[in-house]
């Protein structure tokens, strides 16, 4: 009884999911105009990010600290529009909406329409994403490059999955995915961890030419960039030296204050473990 309850559910789901799916939006659009304000936050990085894409743009410094990408997106706004926060913010606005719609297009058709469009649903109202959708932070960014970057593997996936033998056919979505991957990866260092999963996922299945695949898609991109950045901006850093050579701080404002013993890492474990688990993680699921 109680599965056939269940099917009748997931089937009248499925029936108005593009009803549910559009009001969600909907939803989402209000919720994130109601959270848009015209001011820096009290912490410092938005305006970082601000400040390094000017700074790109006067040929000053090339931005690497925090990642590199969202100040470069962001100064292609800076230079049509200048220094207007409504721009920034509304970009990070429309960027939040997309996400919440490419959730829909990776995940349809591979996990149950109840679980999708209840995290669809969920995702609408949560204020420490929508939080996001009036700020000048990367995070707006980076989950819209992160959700496409499952959208491109799912996609690839199953084009894979047609034709398992015939890797070099679907080069340009090798090339898409590749391309995402990279963006990820200089927008915030923890885009690392989902190259670092492709790789593990095709060795756990054995895929040793998806994995050179994955390296030589991602490498087309990373060398030009970074002989981009020797040659024009005499950076040799890859981008995540600046933020792994503070974890070691005591204090990551302070260089002198010297750095961390091994049992002062595990203090550090716990206290951001206590954190995140006892605060944000709550507040996100609240």
């Amino acid at each position: 009884m109680s599965g056939n309850f269940s099917d009748k559910i997931e089937e009248l789901i499925k029936k108005h999911r593009k009803k549910i799916l559009f009001g969600s939006l909907l939803i989402a659009t209000v919720f994130a105009a109601l959270l848009f304000e015209m001011k820096i936050s009290t912490g410092e990085d938005d305006a970082s990010y601000i400040l390094a894409a000017q700074n790109f743009i006067d040929n000053e410094a090339f931005p690497t600290w925090h990642g590199s990408f969202y100040p470069i997106f962001l100064s292609f706004f800076l230079s049509i529009f200048g220094l207007n926060l409504f721009v920034f913010k509304a970009v990070s606005f429309v960027m939040i909406i997309m996400h919440i719609y490419v959730i829909y297009f990776a995940f349809r058709m591979r996990v149950p329409w109840i679980l999708l469009l209840g995290t669809i649903i969920y995702t609408s109202v949560c204020l420490e994403i929508l939080y996001f959708a009036g700020q000048t932070y990367s995070e707006a960014l980076y989950l819209l490059l992160q959700i496409s970057t499952l959208a491109a593997f799912f996609l690839l996936y199953d084009k894979e999955k047609e034709n398992p033998n015939k890797i070099f056919k679907h080069w340009k979505e090798w090339l898409v995915l590749g391309f995402l991957m990279f963006l990820m990866t200089i927008t915030r260092n923890i885009g690392w961890s989902i190259v670092i999963a492709a790789v593990i996922y095709f060795a756990v299945q054995k895929k040793f030419r998806q994995i050179f695949a994955t390296i030589a898609t991602l490498a087309i991109f990373h060398i030009p960039y970074n002989i981009y950045k020797y040659k024009f901006w005499a950076e040799k850093n890859l981008g995540i030296e600046g933020q792994f050579e503070r974890i070691f701080w005591v204090n990551p404002y302070n260089k002198t204050v010297g750095t961390e013993n091994f049992s002062g890492f595990i203090s550090r474990f716990l206290e951001n473990s206590q954190l995140y688990l006892s605060k944000h993680l709550p507040m996100v699921l609240a």
